[in-house]
């Protein structure tokens, strides 16, 4: 089974491309164009550089892939809404239409806990109400699954949504990159 990881460049995304890679699947990544990639070239790793709205890219990107694990994002509280819009809204549901359009069998939308607001105190879980903080990360991202329930719904999307389970326990490597040492909530996701 070919996964596709998109932000594999970025923390979460190259831990999930570690977790793929040692479950033994064949493994391809979206890394950004203005991404540092160098620890993803290894021999078994099929790297694709282009941007996430891309979908003549998205298009080659997704040849032959059966699972896309979807880590790219905008993030941080801060900047332009625009910018926070088109990575987290529109090439959400680009990156879907493209991975329907080649026959990918699950999509699985790595989303963010701060959907449900800031303020869970650990009470929060994927049945709790979507609310809006007070800055563009926030927005863009109660937009994005808004627009992925209705995919869900009225196109029958093959999209699961992950809530930034991940409990990952870090250590520092011999060349100070992260590695994980945990395996995240995203394995079960992987195998379905």
């Amino acid at each position: 089974m070919t996964v596709l990881v998109t932000g594999a460049a970025g923390f979460l995304g190259s831990h999930v491309t570690d977790l793929v890679r040692s479950l033994g699947e064949p493994t391809r990544v979206l890394v950004h164009p203005n991404d540092s990639f160098e620890h993803l070239e290894v021999a078994d790793i099929d790297v694709h550089r282009a941007d996430v709205a891309d979908r003549e890219a998205l298009d080659r990107a997704l040849c032959g892939v059966d699972r896309v694990l979807h880590c790219a994002a905008r993030i941080g509280p801060w900047g332009l809404d625009a910018d926070y819009e088109r990575t987290n809204v529109r090439a959400l549901e680009t990156l879907v239409r493209a991975a329907v359009s080649a026959g990918v069998e699950r999509v699985v939308h790595v989303s963010s806990i701060t959907v449900h607001g800031n303020d869970l105190r650990g009470n929060g879980d994927e049945n709790a109400p979507l609310r809006e903080e007070p800055n563009p990360y926030s927005r863009s991202k109660v937009a994005g699954e808004r627009l992925l329930a209705r995919m869900i719904q009225e196109e029958r999307a093959p999209v699961t949504v992950d809530h930034g389970g991940w409990r990952v326990a870090t250590m520092p490597s011999p060349s100070t990159r992260m590695k994980s040492t945990a395996v995240p909530s995203l394995t079960p996701m992987v195998l379905r």
